[in-house]
């Protein structure tokens, strides 16, 4: 059929709010881990410490290919960030009440560096939970580590060696 009046084809799939919800707060922890962010290509050597609140630094001007630089949370300041942001290449700028997962994301790939106002990264928890609170999104609670500690490899070679 040649120039449909509509489309047809179904592109997106849905998915359930809570699967999406998961995603999202995977990728907020993704982007604490030092060896994930590296590992994307971002230049993390000399900032002391992830999740980055404050942000200092400069960004590259690479010709032809728009890389993705850092993603700019914020919670109260909007208007003002906004327009100090919008016009510097591979910098974007996102809510904290309306964080997209293509942009925590881009490609599939964990570890986008992120930086955070102070009044967003205060407000994480009130609307995604924590283990002592409970969050603002109807129906969802905070995943939580199925083990304690993750080094299964270690503690098997541990209990065979003990069993020897």
């Amino acid at each position: 059929m040649f120039a449909p009046m509509r489309i047809w084809r179904p592109w997106h799939r849905k998915i359930n709010v809570n699967q999406k919800r998961y995603a999202v707060v995977s990728s907020i922890t993704a982007s604490a881990v030092p060896s994930l962010v590296m590992a994307r290509g971002h230049r993390i050597e000399t900032v002391p410490e992830l999740p980055l609140v404050a942000w200092k630094g400069e960004v590259e001007d690479i010709r032809y290919i728009n890389r993705k630089g850092p993603l700019i949370v914020y919670g109260t300041e909007g208007a003002k960030l906004v327009k100090a942001f919008r016009n510097i290449p591979g910098v974007e700028i996102a809510n904290v009440e309306r964080l997209n997962l293509l942009k925590l994301i881009p490609g599939g790939h964990l570890g986008r560096f992120v930086i955070w106002t102070k009044s967003a990264f205060e407000k994480l928890d009130s609307i995604y939970g924590s283990v002592d609170k409970v969050s603002e999104k109807k129906g969802y609670m905070l995943p939580r580590g199925k083990m304690e500690n993750a080094e299964l490899a270690r503690i098997l070679i541990r209990m065979r060696c003990s069993r020897l």
